[in-house]
């Protein structure tokens, strides 16, 4: 069974007596003014039982001229970061075929680093791609076919008539992993 104490913020409010004191504020009545509270608020503020909104901190760390992240640690807030989605797919389809077979080198070459990736052989009279050979240091030889079939509009969206480039690289993830 744990037990929560009395004063959970009390190391804030020991912090914030002080900037107070330091900023020349004498009581608790004008600090409350000057950051839009009341005295009640600041006392239970100062004596550890509560501590402001994190929304309140920046105008506390203005009229203490204090750092708001200071505060706002001493208060318990966690710094907030910044969260930047990279999650848009990889627009795979819209790539010509040269450069789809580009990107297929650069891709095995960034999943296999340190061993030899080159291309294998040339386009034949019936295939539309390339074979791209893996040799790993231990012996093992890999081989991918990346190829993009040409629909009836010329675009390069379909391999074999069946399965998408996406599918393939997909494949090749699941069935290569990256080694550690």
């Amino acid at each position: 069974m744990s037990v929560k104490s009395a004063n959970p913020y009390v190391d804030f409010g020991k912090l914030l007596i002080e900037l107070r004191l330091k900023a020349g504020i004498a009581s608790q009545n004008e600090f409350a003014g000057l950051v839009k509270s009341t005295q009640q608020t600041v006392s239970r503020w100062e004596s550890g039982h509560s501590r402001p909104r994190d929304k309140q901190v920046p105008l506390i760390a203005a009229v203490l001229k204090s750092d708001a992240d200071t505060l706002l640690a001493a208060a318990g807030f966690a710094k907030k970061t910044t969260v930047v989605s990279f999650d848009q797919p990889f627009p795979i389809d819209a790539l010509n075929p040269e450069s789809f077979e580009k990107f297929c080198h650069h891709f095995l070459n960034a999943m296999y680093p340190g061993e030899k990736v080159y291309r294998a052989g040339g386009h034949g009279h019936t295939q539309d791609g390339l074979d791209i050979s893996v040799d790993f240091s231990d012996g093992k030889k890999f081989i991918f076919q990346c190829f993009c079939g040409r629909g009836s509009n010329g675009a390069c969206g379909q391999s074999g008539g069946t399965h998408q480039r996406g599918d393939t690289l997909k494949n090749l993830t699941a069935a290569y992993p990256i080694p550690k």
